[in-house]
């Protein structure tokens, strides 16, 4: 199909074409240059401290299959993933519905829960790392005000708890965006929908019954 002509010079494939463009160097050189430059680093002897470099093929990935600590660190690395995935899901599923019902304060808490999500990385893990310090945390010394234990306990320097910590740090971080990209969703269902489907039964989760005749019918 040929292109219609854009101010008589540009037809509408070239204009989109170009505005495309932007986008794909931007991408190219954010993402994709880094991504690249990284695989092919890893089959180099590269280090930070030498300018020069030898190339070694898959020298590196066999050292680093060899290693005894590889399985569990890859375990360790996708029990993570899971945990940082799914747990602050499931909970800004269930925050995106309760602020969903428009009660009276809900648009305060809703802007009370967007607001760590503009506050930068490297500031939630000082906050985070501060409060679950062995020697002058938070966390400790509110367990330990209660009588919950008896000293301090380094929670980042035990590996029982560790990733715990590291979970609890990322959910509260990702919470509000699994909460604000749901509750838009949720916002974005007609009301007429979900009358019909309360009326079908939906709120008990049984159908409504179906009469043979409107006879039969409960007035």
């Amino acid at each position: 199909m040929k292109g219609i002509k854009n101010g008589g010079r540009l037809t509408d494939r070239q204009v989109g074409f170009l505005l495309v463009v932007p986008g794909l160097a931007v991408f190219a050189a954010i993402i994709l240059y880094p991504f690249v430059d990284a695989v092919l680093m890893s089959f180099t002897d590269r280090s930070l401290l030498y300018p020069d470099y030898d190339w070694v093929g898959l020298a590196n990935y066999i050292k680093v299959f060899k290693d005894p600590y590889f399985v569990s660190t890859l375990a360790t690395t996708a029990l993570f993933v899971v945990l940082a995935t799914v747990i602050p899901f499931v909970l800004g599923f269930i925050w995106a519905i309760l602020l969903n019902q428009g009660f009276k304060g809900s648009e305060l808490l809703r802007g009370l829960t967007l607001v760590n999500w503009i506050i930068p990385g490297i500031a939630i893990g000082f906050l985070w790392s501060w409060i679950f310090n062995g020697q002058y945390g938070v966390l400790n010394a509110l367990l330990t005000n209660l009588g919950i234990l008896d000293k301090g306990v380094a929670w980042m320097g035990q590996t029982q708890t560790a990733l715990i910590c590291v979970v609890i740090a990322r959910t509260w971080q990702m919470l509000p965006w699994y909460m604000a990209f749901l509750l838009g969703g949720l916002q974005g269902v007609s009301r007429d929908q979900i009358e019909a489907a309360r009326i079908d039964g939906a709120a008990t989760g049984r159908p409504s019954p179906t009469w043979c005749c409107p006879r039969c019918a409960p007035s």
